[in-house]
């Protein structure tokens, strides 16, 4: 079983009818989703896309996807990157996949999980915090390799925080040993 584990950024999904200029990844997101119907036939992938294609030619294949995402709870006192939170842009994104995006096959919508970045209790924070970031990717990578048959991992660490593509190589690398490849 191939496993392509994406970070999910604010150039991850773009829509030639609906600019962000200069809107956060959650509000621009969000109105993709609520308005999805009607923006479908405009909206891209620009990197996943990138991806899709070079393991197409390479004659390989994702049988599951993983986005992670953020979705910070929010704070009195403010929280970093709340307005770019990016559970909104999976969420599209996971429409794109199941339908099949471009001249894709469908990925049925069973086999698409979005993981949104979150303390060890499980709330949503900050995906900017380094140590959080490795600790979380850390439990849950080491969980999806345990409960994983062997295959290929493919690691898309473009999009997100430096802290999330960071984390996700080295906390990728250390789960799949010699099984990834970084796309």
């Amino acid at each position: 079983m191939a496993i392509l584990i994406c970070t999910i950024g604010g150039h991850d999904l773009t829509c030639i009818d609906l600019p962000k200029d200069g809107r956060g990844e959650r509000g621009w997101a969000e109105e993709v989703l609520v308005r999805y119907n009607e923006l479908r036939p405009l909206l891209r992938l620009p990197i996943i896309g990138k991806v899709l294609a070079h393991l197409h030619a390479q004659g390989l294949a994702a049988d599951s996807v993983v986005l992670i995402a953020s979705r910070q709870q929010p704070s009195a006192t403010g929280t970093p990157f709340w307005e770019n939170d990016t559970f909104y842009t999976a969420a599209v994104i996971t429409r794109l996949l199941t339908e099949g995006f471009s001249d894709y096959t469908p990925i049925p919508a069973y086999r698409i999980n979005t993981w949104i970045i979150a303390d060890e209790s499980g709330v949503g924070d900050d995906p900017s915090d380094y140590d959080l970031v490795l600790g979380f990717l850390e439990r849950r990578l080491a969980l999806l390799a345990t409960i994983t048959p062997r295959g290929m991992v493919f690691l898309k660490v473009t999009g997100g925080t430096p802290a999330i593509t960071t984390r996700l190589l080295i906390a990728g690398t250390e789960a799949f040993g010699p099984h990834v490849m970084i796309v």
